[in-house]
């Protein structure tokens, strides 16, 4: 499978793009480890100082990542209270959507009042589509924060 870098003014353009669709988010939620940095991005850019955590592990680092299991396996979470609360839920890329539905049970389960899924890359043919997306992409994307 070929590589595509994409550059940091690649990413931020993204980010603007899926901040400007956002509506009535108060509180965001990245996916570690990949969900991470731009989850930091789009709560910068929409101004929410209120952003937390969960560690969704599913595929192995390598790339193209190799499958860990069917499902994902919860190694942490930091979150706030999010009864009531309209939660953005972030990733670096979208394949199966087994990771994002995984988190979105989560925060259902704490009392989430919604949870808007979004993602910087969408692998083309996914098997799920989140609410927002950036990029889609064939290729095996990497990241301007990942190893060369």
């Amino acid at each position: 499978m070929s590589r595509v870098y994409l550059s940091w003014s690649k990413i931020l353009r993204v980010v603007q793009d899926i901040s400007h669709r956002v509506k009535d988010i108060d509180y965001i939620v990245g996916i570690k480890r990949g969900g991470v940095i731009p989850a930091v991005l789009i709560a910068s850019s929409l101004k929410i100082s209120d952003i937390g955590f969960v560690w969704l592990k599913r595929y192995t680092d390598d790339k193209p990542p190799k499958p860990l299991g069917d499902k994902p396996e919860l190694l942490e979470e930091d979150i706030d209270d999010v009864t009531g609360r309209n939660i953005l839920l972030v990733d670096d890329i979208a394949r199966t959507g087994k990771t994002f539905k995984e988190g979105e049970r989560i925060l259902i389960d704490k009392g989430a009042r919604k949870v808007v899924k979004a993602v910087i890359v969408l692998k083309e043919n996914a098997l799920f589509k989140p609410d927002l997306y950036g990029l889609v992409m064939k290729s095996c994307p990497i990241f301007p924060w990942e190893k060369n």
